[in-house]
């Protein structure tokens, strides 16, 4: 994976501040802007396509080939198809139970193969912060069922199925609002 901080500052003014988390297919920052004496927080979610050498070494053995071009039309594939991802939760801007985004970026990577892919997103926190695994209070669990089922109407009204619906995938804002992630 291509180091998030040879890009820095993103977008002109986006600076990351520390490792939120990682899945299979992206690792998620803290990061932030200043602006006249004011802090400004968003994560961003960085995608390497191919994620790692082994990713580069297994596509070229499935592809047969070594040739650099193949191999840049494949792997430009997999950045469509993850901005398609991106449109598709574009589609739900505005609507409360679904996290935010803010703006995307790519960029071939420097000196090989592939791309990377920025998504910024507003910065949430995860539902252990409000939902304590070891007691969980009972109108907490209500609110998160009524919040993500809201989303869920929404995404089946636009036939769309998330696929991936977990723990990690449900953030939740400062003010107790939950926000389905990832689809």
């Amino acid at each position: 994976m291509t180091n998030i901080h040879e890009y820095e500052p993103l977008w002109g003014n986006w600076y990351i501040e520390e490792l939120i988390g990682a899945g299979s297919y992206g690792v998620v920052y803290k990061a932030y802007q200043d602006m006249l004496d004011q802090r400004y927080y968003s994560a961003i979610k960085h995608i390497s396509i191919p994620k790692d050498e082994g990713e580069l070494y297994a596509v070229r053995d499935d592809l047969c080939t070594d040739d650099e071009q193949v191999l840049n039309s494949f792997f430009k594939t997999q950045l469509k198809s993850q901005m398609q991802e991106y449109d598709i939760q574009r589609s739900f801007s505005g609507q409360p139970n679904f996290v935010q985004l803010h703006d995307v970026l790519y960029k071939e990577q420097p000196n090989k193969l592939g791309y990377d892919l920025f998504i910024r997103m507003e910065c949430l926190n995860k539902i252990r912060t409000r939902i304590p695994t070891d007691r969980p209070d009972e109108k907490e669990i209500i609110k998160l069922a009524i919040d993500i089922c809201t989303a869920l109407t929404a995404m089946h009204k636009k036939n769309i199925i998330h696929r991936d619906i977990k723990p990690q995938n449900i953030l939740v804002s400062d003010d107790g609002v939950y926000k389905l992630a990832d689809f």
